[in-house]
């Protein structure tokens, strides 16, 4: 299986963006200036915690945009979960942690 292709705000920053080699790209989604508000049923406060380091993170590195708001939601509640089983004293799930892996790209 090939390698994706790097998207656009990573070559910008990586400084390996070719304009003879750049495709003509899709709808491009515009980045947002400011971090917005966690979503109401984010409650736990790791989890806003979390939503707010991430959140300022990308929009400082404009890349976060507004289909981007309920992933990044639902990475950080994932996160929450987690950090709560170690407050517990308890070892997070095999499966919360492959969650939290698989979308957090890592």
């Amino acid at each position: 299986m090939p390698r994706p292709k790097k998207p656009h705000a990573f070559k910008l920053i990586s400084g390996s963006r070719r304009i003879e080699r750049t495709a003509p790209e899709g709808v491009q989604i515009a980045p947002l200036d400011a971090p917005p508000p966690p979503p109401e049923w984010l409650l736990d406060d790791a989890a806003v915690e979390e939503w707010h380091r991430l959140a300022g993170l990308l929009t400082a590195n404009r890349m976060l945009g507004a289909l981007d708001l309920g992933t990044l939601a639902h990475l950080c509640a994932v996160h929450g979960q987690i950090v709560a089983c170690y407050l517990a004293g308890v070892p997070p799930k095999a499966a919360l942690v492959a969650v939290y892996t698989t979308m957090a790209g890592a």
